[in-house]
């Protein structure tokens, strides 16, 4: 469910498709900032999460993540891809890598 929802927020509302203005830079590199701020914010509510969301080898693989689903996003013009990619490394981390 995380994967759809900050997919939705983060790439579907805030990056244009690909037949939008080509100068899409800025929006992937807002998009990447936020979505990597968002994930230290929600330690505010979630302290568990603090020991992993605070670290900055993890926040690194965030910003990687959210560049790639950003860059999906622009070159795709869905968000399904990004979607299917975002599912896939927390299940990925969460399942095989005890995250």
């Amino acid at each position: 469910m995380p994967a759809l929802g900050e997919e939705l927020v983060f790439r579907g509302l805030l990056i244009p498709g690909r037949d939008a203005a080509p100068q899409a830079v800025g929006a992937v590199a807002l998009s990447t900032a936020l979505f990597v701020l968002w994930h230290p914010l929600q330690t505010l509510w979630w302290n568990e999460a603090a020991a992993v969301f605070l670290r900055p080898d993890f926040l690194a693989i965030v910003a990687l993540l959210g560049l790639l689903c950003a860059l999906l996003r622009r070159r795709s013009g869905s968000i399904w891809p990004g979607v299917a990619l975002h599912w896939a490394v927390v299940v990925g981390w969460k399942g095989w890598l005890a995250g």
